[in-house]
């Protein structure tokens, strides 16, 4: 195809493919949200989400904790209709309080009422996810009804931490919204609909402290309980089933790993179910799992329920007392020596105690698991001036219980608006379980310590990130952890199990990360250098010395701007093969000649339309689902069946049900074409039902034009 060519400076062709890239069409029309000013970075990624949502149907933002996901959000909100929030029940008071400022009144929907299937069903046009994570296994009944929430909105999710086990964690989070099409997309359509900067990647963002390394303190092992642990006899399960001996053993390992009190707790909930199951074999009945919970345990106290009534008879009762009777007695034999030494958890009160002197003045949070570690150290603390312990169970301190807002008010009056406390009611020590490791702002703080490790490094990130925030008046926070005995970090692998899941992670995101890599290169190029204005069609070409040949071009594409390169072999999107290229350029600049320019454009032509019916037809086996296929050839069979005087009608409902099939399809409207296959309806019936299944496709015979071309060109002997 004919183009004008207008050849300019390496410069100004370089600055125009940044400008174009990094400042795409700008959808905020003003950095002010509300009584909140969008930092640069925040207003950034409002310009890379909107596009992102248009062209997948929704996007995932996966900045560093701490970075203003919450404002970031709020922005792109402000761009829809109905927007709605779903997130952890625990956030529901931020959202409120934050959306207030940024002028928005968001409906707001919990992850736990989705899970007791309670759900509000309103109809909205975007719904924001927060702390996504929580809703990254399809298994769960939370995602099954968030699906059908979501079967004809857009989506927003905010993750800093989508990856927790495996890169299957990201590709059901995307799914959502994109059904099976995840598991396929391709490293440019993964860094558009994924935004993850890392603040290392970033420029250095005002208010935003570093972070130092964590220092490990370790608790001395001298006794047995791991091996104990290790070799209790097989509990016997309930009738209709129960968790291995090993997950058990594993579990119990984890929670001595957080202290003894956690420990022995869980121990003592063992042995009430052991006593529970003991009075029902006597009675000889053996008990289901639903069953045994009709017992009602207490701390120290079982309130039995009749076995003859609520349990199953069995012939076996005599064989399995013997096994539940070793187990609780293995059990008993462990918890006496907990009883007997407990000096491991005053080490533990007194590595914190040295932590609070050394940063004397500084706000700390110290994270658990478990309640009830945070109970034992508070009991160990709770003389200290300025110590509060929060749980799911509420607040206390010294002199009695607080409200959850009251404590966090106490602790962190910057992070929530409230007045500084008197002298004598702050709080400068707060032991919480995990609860708050999402979600929270508290960067009055410049010390978190973590009490035990978590199952992933993700979480530990959270935790951190409740401190590490703009805003922050600390320049430095610091981080401390209290690591397992070494005895028993050699048994469970707790440490190994972290490395591995870490790795995961970075491995899922490394394309997220290259993204922001050129996106730091591009910025360099930005001058005040300008490419000539007539004619504004013609494409913008300059040459630039390279090792070896080959261009990269800037397309204008439907949503977005795009890059693509050729190394003189292959033309590609791939964000590994635009780094590749960038760094490869070199200083000198050279002038192209005519037939360079015709045959970097002939390749770019020949891609494009590659690429056009690509998205165009959407049925090739590796970018469209079973369902889709399925579907598409019905739609084929009747259309080539349908009668003459029905055939126009029918090949109106047939476009709109193919668009459809070609369009955004979430996991949602997957499932419900499936579902549509197996009804027994007409043909009418069926097309005007998956034309309602999703959105149409928003790229209708788009055109791409070629904005500006740079050549690399190698450097040629006299």
């Amino acid at each position: 195809m004919e183009r004008e060519i207008r050849i300019e400076s390496a410069a100004a062709v370089k600055a125009l493919i940044a400008r174009k890239l990094l400042s795409a069409a700008s959808h905020v029309s003003t950095s002010r949200l509300g009584s909140v000013e969008l930092q640069p970075h925040q207003v950034s990624a409002v310009e890379r989400l909107l596009p992102a949502i248009d062209e997948f149907g929704g996007a995932l933002l996966a900045d560093d904790v701490g970075m203003g996901k919450t404002f970031v959000s709020l922005a792109v909100a402000r761009q829809f209709r109905k927007p709605m929030v779903i997130a952890p029940a625990a956030l529901r008071d931020m959202w409120m309080q934050q959306s207030a400022r940024a002028g928005l009144d968001l409906p707001f929907q919990s992850f736990e009422l989705l899970s007791r299937k309670r759900t509000v069903t309103s109809e909205c046009d975007l719904v924001i996810l927060d702390e996504a994570h929580h809703i990254r296994n399809p298994a769960t009944v939370r995602y099954r009804a968030l699906c059908g929430i979501l079967l004809h909105s857009r989506v927003l999710m905010l993750s800093a931490t989508p990856v927790h086990n495996s890169r299957k964690d990201l590709h059901s989070l995307l799914a959502l919204f994109m059904g099976s099409r995840a598991e396929t997309l391709s490293e440019s359509e993964l860094t558009r609909c994924v935004i993850r900067r890392k603040l290392d990647a970033t420029t250095r963002l005002s208010g935003m402290p570093e972070v130092g390394a964590v220092r490990w303190n370790e608790i001395d092992d001298d006794n047995d309980i791991p091996k104990l642990l290790l070799a209790l006899p097989p509990p016997v399960p309930a009738s209709d089933g129960g968790l291995a001996a090993a997950l058990i053993a594993r579990g119990l390992l984890r929670q001595w790993c957080s202290s003894d009190t956690a420990l022995q707790s869980a121990i003592r909930r063992r042995l009430a179910r052991a006593m529970a199951l003991v009075e029902s074999l006597e009675a000889g009945r053996y008990p289901t799992k639903r069953e045994l919970d009709t017992w009602s345990f207490a701390e120290d106290s079982l309130q039995l329920a009749f076995p003859a009534l609520v349990a199953t008879v069995s012939g076996n009762c005599a064989a399995l007392l013997v096994g539940v009777r070793q187990h609780e007695s293995a059990l008993r034999n462990i918890l006496s020596i907990l009883c007997a030494e407990t000096t491991r958890d005053t080490t533990r009160a007194q590595i914190i105690k040295h932590i609070v002197r050394f940063h004397a003045g500084v706000p700390i949070v110290a994270f658990s698991q478990y309640a009830a570690t945070v109970d034992g150290l508070f009991r160990e603390l709770r003389n200290q001036p300025g110590v509060a312990a929060l749980t799911a169970a509420g607040a206390r301190v010294a002199g009695g219980a607080l409200s959850r807002r009251e404590a966090l008010a106490r602790f962190a009056p910057l992070a929530t608006g409230a007045q500084p406390p008197r002298g004598i009611e702050r709080i400068s020590l707060l032991l919480t379980t995990d609860l708050l490791s999402e979600g929270v702002n508290l960067q009055d703080a410049g010390v978190a310590i973590h009490l035990d490790l978590p199952w992933t490094a993700a979480r530990m990130e959270q935790r951190v990130g409740r401190i590490r925030r703009l805003g922050s008046n600390h320049a430095t926070v610091y981080t401390y952890g209290i690591r397992p005995a070494r005895s028993a970090e050699l048994l469970i692998g707790l440490e190994r199990t972290i490395r591995r899941k870490t790795r995961e992670a970075n491995l899922s995101t490394d394309p997220l990360a290259l993204d922001e890599r050129i996106r730091a290169i591009l910025s360099s190029w930005i001058t005040d250098e300008a490419v000539s204005t007539s004619p504004s069609h013609a494409v913008a070409v300059a040459g630039i010395s390279a090792r070896k040949p080959g261009f990269i071009a800037l397309y204008d594409a439907p949503f977005h701007p795009k890059l693509i390169c050729f190394d003189g072999e292959h033309l590609t999107d791939s964000a590994t093969a635009i780094l590749e290229w960038l760094r490869g350029v070199g200083p000198e600049e050279l002038v192209p000649s005519a037939d360079d320019i015709d045959s970097a454009l002939r390749w770019i032509d020949r891609w494009l339309i590659e690429r056009n019916t690509l998205n165009l037809t959407r049925i090739d086996a590796t970018r469209s689902s079973h369902a889709r296929r399925i579907a598409l050839k019905r739609i084929g069979v009747i259309t080539h069946d349908a009668r003459p005087h029905m055939r126009q009608h029918i090949l109106t409902l047939a476009d709109a049900a193919r668009r459809t099939l070609l369009g955004h399809l979430s996991a949602a409207a997957e499932t419900r074409i499936v579902e549509l296959e197996s009804l027994d309806i007409d043909d009418e019936e069926w097309l005007r039902a998956i034309s309602q299944c999703g959105s149409p496709s928003a790229v209708e015979h788009s055109e791409n034009e070629v904005v500006a071309l740079l050549l690399l060109l190698p450097v040629r002997d006299e």
